[in-house]
């Protein structure tokens, strides 16, 4: 940090993949020696309490980690079984993504179009959230393991770590491939990009199943209590409904998005990357 002030939260054995969540303040952290996946809740609810951590999964060869905050989903690849798996957060019913890969390291998730990125020995490769539509972005980099992945709303990062290398490229354009460091004969085991808790666009709160705030739901004032802004804490949060996630850009009329007098979004929505 710029203050240069560090706190050991765990210690491990092989610990390189580290993944947080906003919203609920837990970080999550594979140990591929121990063969375990762990969380801690950093910091705790309370100034006077201190938050155990608790290993949630146990795995012949855990590597790569990524957090959906969206869906409250852990991805999770294991490089001696092949596979990568999706679990709850706790560890609880876990599936198979894919299988029959070759030594998985790293995993970046861009929730915002639905793609899962991962390494694959020395590829790059993304697909779906349920494993289908496996494309192949960048084959054979010359490096023999340890590709590490992050990712930003526009750009792919990632490693050769016998090589000390960090590259970076679009993610719609694999020949902007470009060398971003060097620091060889270094490794360059791991990479995570943070961002603050300022930023709205990833640090909000998410309001499931809100249909009754569609700018078509009627409220029927014998059935419906009418909502009220007033009883959410301060914040910026994100709307995910059935009827759609956005706002309304016009006048939706009385009674109606589940209270009496809605608001609305004057003009056309941004586009993706657009400020206001």
């Amino acid at each position: 940090t710029s203050t240069g002030n560090l706190t050991e939260i765990s210690s491990g054995i092989y610990i390189l993949y580290v993944d947080f969540h906003n919203e609920l303040s837990y970080i999550f952290w594979s140990d591929l020696t121990a063969g375990s996946i762990s969380r801690i809740k950093y910091p705790s609810e309370t100034a006077e309490t201190e938050t155990a951590e608790e290993i949630i999964l146990t795995s012949p060869g855990p590597t790569g980690i990524a957090v959906d905050n969206l869906n409250n989903h852990l991805y999770w690849a294991d490089m001696r079984n092949e596979t990568i798996f999706r679990s709850n957060l706790d560890g609880s019913d876990t599936i198979v993504v894919l299988n029959d890969l070759d030594k998985p390291q790293d995993i970046e998730l861009d929730l915002i179009n639905g793609w899962m990125y991962f390494t694959n020995h020395t590829t790059i490769e993304r697909c779906r959230f349920d494993g289908s539509n496996v494309e192949t972005l960048i084959s054979d980099i010359a490096t023999t393991e340890n590709l590490a992945l992050a990712m930003t709303k526009d750009d792919l990062y990632f490693t050769a770590w016998n090589r000390g290398y960090i590259y970076r490229m679009t993610k719609h354009n694999v020949s902007s491939i470009s060398l971003l460091h060097s620091s060889s004969p270094a490794y360059m085991m791991s990479i995570k990009i943070y961002k603050s808790n300022k930023l709205e666009c990833s640090a909000y709160k998410t309001m499931l199943d809100v249909e009754v705030r569609s700018k078509d739901f009627t409220t029927e004032m014998s059935s419906n209590k009418p909502l009220s802004d007033d009883e959410l804490q301060t914040g910026w949060y994100r709307v995910v409904s059935k009827n759609g996630d956005e706002m309304a850009t016009s006048a939706p009329g009385l009674n109606h998005c589940g209270t009496t007098n809605p608001i609305w979004f004057s003009g056309a929505l941004p586009s993706p990357g657009q400020t206001t």
